[in-house]
């Protein structure tokens, strides 16, 4: 299949920890796949209208990276994975920016009107949508629009060198914002009055986090959504996470800190792959979950290998690619949606208007896209 990948331009985040790129990778081996990015899409225009490409893939992240290819996800229907939770308020913002406030009310007033809520546009405008599996919008069905699809993102194993326990229990935190490193640093205070030998690992580069870690911290608040990245990496490495309860974490067989039973029971459960707090008693469960894990070897050692299988089963890129490749079929399959009555008009234009307002005015009426 000759697929066009738009992309998020630039890359968000640290390129060790793209996920997604693990996924185009992995999929490229079966597939002729072109990585579209801000400065390359205009060339996606006549490739569409020569018939070059059998699908278009957008990333949906909601982040500013992601704003110049809605016109294309709309103009020229594709597969959209959406990766963050309200898929559009980036774009939004940045038609305010360019001017376009009565573009981004039109946007926003069918968001509000439309089946389907945040995914409402993506719904309308795209063959197939999917979001990642387990993800607060996986459980949103939208009325009549059919099966809202699934998928799981892949992630290489990091390449970086592994240093191995010989001491206190090495804390790893990525990129943690103010408050999140103000709860940790109150934690292992706590913790290390009662006697736990902790080290923390702060780091922006994620090479340092997973070289140096023990566990890591993925304590981010309010929830995004999308790929977390730094806990797939560390799993990939066979190193357990402590994470926040959320939606976004739902379906992550966790430990809980305050029983250190798993919260999944019963035959068939899978084994916890992580220790998971709750939001209303942060500082105190991960000071629990930090003693615990630094007197408990076995314990860390357990969390980290069933990690290390949970990642192979679902994130490891040739599983994850195998599991995409239906979604693929189906969208190429699927036929073009058609636009409601209540479309906003912005979407229903050609990009043509200004080349015929100038043809005009020499008296002109040459349709230039024929």
């Amino acid at each position: 299949m000759r697929i066009s990948w738009f992309r998020p331009d630039p890359p968000a985040g640290d390129v060790l920890l793209d996920a997604m790129g693990s996924l185009v990778a992995a999929l490229a081996a079966r597939h002729d796949i072109r990585v579209v990015t801000r400065a390359s899409a205009y060339d996606e225009v006549w490739r569409w209208h020569r018939e070059l490409t059998d699908l278009a893939i957008y990333e949906v992240t909601d982040t500013p990276g992601d704003a110049y290819l809605w016109p294309y996800m709309v103009r020229f229907p594709g597969l959209a994975l959406v990766l963050g939770r309200h898929p559009g308020s980036a774009h939004s913002a940045d038609l305010v920016r360019r001017s376009r406030g009565e573009d981004a009310d039109a946007e926003r007033a069918f968001v509000r009107e439309a089946p389907g809520g945040a995914l409402a546009i993506p719904l309308h405008s795209s063959r197939a949508v999917a979001v990642l599996a387990g993800s607060a919008l996986a459980t949103s069905e939208p009325p009549d629009h059919g099966q809202l699809l699934g998928f799981e993102p892949a992630m290489a194993r990091p390449t970086v060198s592994r240093i191995g326990r010989s001491g206190p229990l090495r804390i790893g935190m990525h990129r943690a914002d103010a408050r999140a490193r103000a709860v940790v640093d109150r934690a292992v205070g706590r913790a290390r009055e009662t006697g736990a030998r902790l080290e923390c690992v702060a780091s922006d580069s994620a090479a340092d986090v997973l070289g140096n870690a023990d566990v890591v911290l993925s304590l981010q608040w309010p929830p995004q959504g999308g790929c977390d990245g730094i806990r797939l990496a560390a799993a990939a490495l066979g190193i357990p996470a402590v994470v926040l309860e959320s939606p976004d974490t739902s379906t992550l067989p966790c430990f809980d800190p305050q029983t250190w039973q798993p919260r999944d029971r019963g035959p068939g459960a899978p084994a916890p792959v992580a220790v998971s707090l709750d939001p209303r008693d942060e500082e105190h469960s991960l000071m629990l979950a930090l003693r615990r894990l630094a007197e408990n070897a076995d314990l860390l050692g357990a969390l980290g290998a069933a990690a290390e299988a949970r990642w192979q089963h679902l994130h490891e890129p040739a599983a994850a690619a195998a599991a995409c490749a239906p979604l693929l079929a189906i969208a190429q399959a699927a036929p073009p949606p058609s636009a409601p009555a209540t479309w906003p008009a912005h979407f229903r234009a050609d990009g043509s208007g200004t080349a015929r307002r100038i043809l005009g005015e020499f008296g002109l009426q040459v349709d230039v896209l024929r």
